[in-house]
């Protein structure tokens, strides 16, 4: 069963300003997450926020590389989850 993910506030802001083709692989790894959050994603421990869960992940474009880290939960209705932040680092590959 596959999930609908919604994004949140946050989690949309921190996508503005990069490239589509990077906000594609973005979506992309968020469609994985979407097929099997249970086993990809792991409980939010100290120092994340304590609510929901975490999904790493990460990207390259351009000879950069972007880690991101979705912190979600599932909604009432148990067939979505939230993405309600995420966060980007970048280090040269």
């Amino acid at each position: 069963m596959n999930y609908i993910v919604e994004k949140g506030e946050n989690a949309f802001w921190r996508l503005v300003g990069l490239s589509p083709i990077l906000i594609s692989q973005v979506e992309e790894a968020l469609d994985r997450l979407a097929e099997d959050p249970l086993h990809l994603g792991r409980k939010a421990v100290f120092p994340f926020p304590p609510r929901g869960n975490t999904y790493s992940f990460h990207c390259i474009f351009e000879g950069v590389r972007y880690d991101f880290r979705a912190f979600y939960y599932f909604k009432d209705d148990e067939r979505t989850i939230l993405i309600h932040d995420m966060t980007v680092t970048t280090s040269e590959s």
